[in-house]
């Protein structure tokens, strides 16, 4: 009887110290770097479309905010609503995104120059 008793009382103890233990591991441990922000960059105000990509936009859309969005290669614009501005892709007639590359009417701009 009197092991059962010591064992019991040595239960709560272990698991304290275990616990005070792994509390001490996670405060000396750095916290983690912060993630990089995504870069996006915003579209330019009264930025030049190519003369190919006026020739299929679709009307109402505001050409004088359009620019070519890096991340996905296509063509987007500033909707300014009646409660907030969005960022729409730019369509064709044909009510198709405008974007470069393969398969695209438009030529891919050339590469910078290194």
């Amino acid at each position: 009887m009197r092991e059962t008793f010591l064992s019991l009382c040595r239960a709560p103890a272990l698991a304290l110290g275990t616990t005070l233990m792994l509390t001490a591991c996670v405060a000396i441990a750095p916290p983690p770097p912060p993630a990089p922000p995504v870069p996006e960059l915003p579209p330019e105000p009264g930025s030049q479309l190519p003369p190919e990509v006026r020739s299929i936009v679709a009307p109402g859309q505001d050409l004088t905010t359009a620019y070519l969005r890096p991340t996905d290669n296509c063509y987007w614009y500033s909707y300014t609503g009646p409660v907030e501005t969005t960022e729409l892709p730019l369509r064709s007639i044909n009510d198709n995104p405008i974007c470069l590359g393969a398969g695209s009417a438009i030529p891919a701009p050339p590469p910078p120059a290194a």
